[in-house]
């Protein structure tokens, strides 16, 4: 829409920067610097066009883990739904030999499906997943101390 107030952050030509590449598609497309604030005073002038249900996928949420059950997390994550645990405290994912050196934590997410049961699937024309074979769970990132030294 060339009468965008942004419209200049979206070139028609532009140009590829072939240092080092052998074919066009490993070059890097030299586009313009986007100034923050001039994209984000556009972009929130169309939020009242927005569903409710757009403005829910269009806003932060938790991050999602899916882990198969054979692999070596489905362990945890086994526990954290099956296991008798009274507590919401997260598991800590700290043992490099299971984890793969992935690190974080997580809790129970809602949208937790057993193995074996059906995902039904919340995109309308896409089918839904039997026999589900993976673990559901919100992950979070290690939170370090401001003053901590990588």
């Amino acid at each position: 829409d060339e009468d965008s107030p942004i419209s200049d952050f979206y070139p028609k030509d532009f140009h590829i920067d072939m240092d080092g590449v052998r074919w066009a598609w490993q070059g890097v497309a030299l586009l313009p610097f986007i100034d923050e604030k001039r994209l984000l005073d556009a972009v929130a002038s169309l939020d009242k066009f927005l569903n409710p249900e757009e403005k829910i996928r269009n806003s932060p949420g938790v991050d999602v883990l899916t882990v198969h059950k054979d692999h070596s997390m489905g362990q945890l994550c086994e526990q954290l739904y099956y296991s008798n645990r009274e507590s919401e405290e997260p598991i800590i994912l700290d043992d490099t030999k299971i984890t793969k050196n992935f690190y974080g934590s997580i809790l129970k997410s809602k949208f937790f499906v057993g193995i074996g049961d059906t995902y039904i699937c919340p995109i309308e024309g896409l089918p839904d997943i039997k026999n589900n074979n993976v673990y559901i769970c919100n992950w979070y990132d290690v939170q370090y101390d401001s003053d901590f030294i990588f």
